[in-house]
Order: C-alpha cells, then sequence, then structure tokens
C-alpha cells in the first residue's frame, strides 16, 4: 500500500471548503537534477579548402523533473519515486559537418565564379525516454498520473502495424495496471523511442557589394534522404493507441519545414555587415 496514503479528502483538505474548484496544487522548487557527458571533436582541416568536423557525445541527464510548473508527479508525498532519466535524455549523439569552400574558377567573372561553398550536416542520435502514465488514479493521491507494473519485455512480441501511418512501438500486454493503492513497478523514463537520422546539403554563394557588406544567397535542403523519424508513441495506458506511433518526430500532424520534418527545402538571402 502507498505510505501514509489516507483518503482523498484528508490529502485535498481544500476540496469540499472550495467545491468549485477542481484541484489546488503546491508549486515548489523541489526537483534536483544530474547530467555526465562524454564528448569527443575532431576536427581536420584538409587541402582545397575541404573541412571535416566530427562530434560525439555520450551522454546521461538524471532528475525528478524535467520541466517547471508543468509536472505532476506519479505520487505527490514521494517526489525522490520520479527520480530517473529526464525527458530529454538522449544518451548517444553523433554530428558530422563537412564544407568544401571553392575555388575561384575564372578571375573574368570573380563575382560569379567566386564565393561558393557546399556544405553537408549528418545527424544521428539514440532516442527520448517515454513517459509512461496509467491514466487513473491506481494509488489514490488524487491524480491521474500513476505509472504502471512492467510485467514483461515491452519489445518482444510487438505486433505488426496494419496501417501504414502508424507504427506498434512496444507491446500493450508488457504492462498491466497496478492493484489499488499501489504505485507500479515501472519506472520513470526507463523505455526509450525511436532514433532520429538526418543528412542536411546546402549550398552558399557570397558576392561582395562593398569592403564591408556582402550578399549571401543559401539553398538548404533538410533530410534530404526523407527519413522517417517518429515520435514516441501514446504512452497513456487506458488509452486505446497505447503503444503505436501515430506521428512524425515534429509532424504535429502536418509536415512542417526545418530540421527534423520531411524532406523540404528553403531559398534565403542574408546581409551579412
Amino acid at each position: 500500500a502507498v505510505p501514509g496514503s489516507g483518503t482523498v479528502q484528508s490529502r485535498r483538505p481544500f476540496n469540499a471548503q472550495y467545491p468549485t474548484l477542481g484541484s489546488i496544487n503546491q508549486v515548489e522548487s523541489g526537483s534536483s537534477s544530474d547530467y555526465h557527458s562524454l564528448q569527443m571533436q575532431f576536427t581536420q582541416k584538409l587541402a582545397s579548402g575541404l573541412n571535416v568536423n566530427f562530434n560525439y557525445t555520450w551522454g546521461h541527464a538524471i532528475d525528478t523533473a524535467s520541466e517547471a510548473r508543468s509536472v505532476v508527479p506519479s505520487y505527490s508525498a514521494n517526489l525522490r519515486l520520479d527520480r530517473g532519466n529526464s525527458d530529454f535524455d538522449t544518451r548517444h549523439i553523433v554530428t558530422t559537418f563537412v564544407s568544401w569552400q571553392g575555388p575561384t574558377l575564372t578571375h573574368r567573372f570573380k563575382k560569379l565564379t567566386s564565393g561558393w561553398q557546399l556544405n553537408t550536416l549528418a545527424t544521428a542520435h539514440t532516442g527520448l525516454p517515454i513517459l509512461f502514465r496509467a491514466g487513473t488514479d491506481v494509488n489514490g493521491d488524487g491524480d491521474t498520473f500513476d505509472r504502471m507494473n512492467l510485467v514483461g519485455d515491452p519489445f518482444a512480441n510487438v505486433p505488426a502495424s496494419t496501417s501504414a501511418t502508424s507504427r506498434v512501438w512496444v507491446n500493450k500486454a508488457a504492462f498491466a495496471s497496478a492493484p489499488a493503492g499501489t504505485l507500479g513497478n515501472l519506472g520513470r523514463n526507463v523505455i526509450f523511442g525511436p532514433g532520429f537520422f538526418s543528412i542536411d546539403p546546402s549550398l552558399f554563394k557570397e558576392v561582395a557589394v562593398t569592403e564591408k557588406v556582402k550578399v549571401q544567397l543559401r539553398v538548404e535542403v533538410f533530410n534530404v534522404l526523407n527519413w522517417t523519424n517518429f515520435a514516441n508513441p501514446t504512452a497513456t495506458f487506458n488509452s486505446g493507441s497505447f503503444g503505436t506511433i501515430s506521428n512524425t518526430r515534429n509532424g504535429g500532424g502536418a509536415p512542417g519545414l526545418g530540421f527534423g520534418e520531411p524532406r523540404n527545402a528553403q531559398i534565403a538571402l542574408k546581409l551579412l555587415w
């Protein structure tokens, strides 16, 4: 049983006094966090204007809450039970940036043939933690942010998706509702979602207007391979779509522009001084 759980009324003493209010929550700076990492960087300037930069980070972020003011713990009487991987915990991150500064092909048309730069950025990293919630008040503390019991391997016997727009990430049969008055044995953020991969080439052209003023034309293509970067699955246990991914990482229901989205391109003109 939950230690000192009592009744909901005893832990929500203002419910009867203010019946028109849904709940009165206490907000405090009671969280703690740690971050440890190994960071490596390799930079090589090669001949003919070719530069290569490689970065690798192994990191581990741990906390009891990853956001400010909008976090409700799984059990309000003991915040330490929520100590685990941060919502943004990304264990492995690899980025590679290759840039080639093109030479001036001829001095006869210098403004046209000089100032060209070709770049490629490749990014890959492991997935983000999935914050599973029961969706019901199992432990009896008056909130519905409880966790479930993990009773099997969540990645074993994952059923195949029957829809082209969704993907099953974890097997719901590996989870079970915790008995009433208990906390559930599933730790916070112990299961991770899909990883991320993108290659983003770009072409720049600079033209000197004056000695101090330049105009830069930029053509950038994001996710040129159109790699599908899945978002985390639905994480509420009492949802009919629990464990199923129905969106891309930054999709939000409709494709957008920029880093992390489906393949897209943009043309920009910048004034540099």
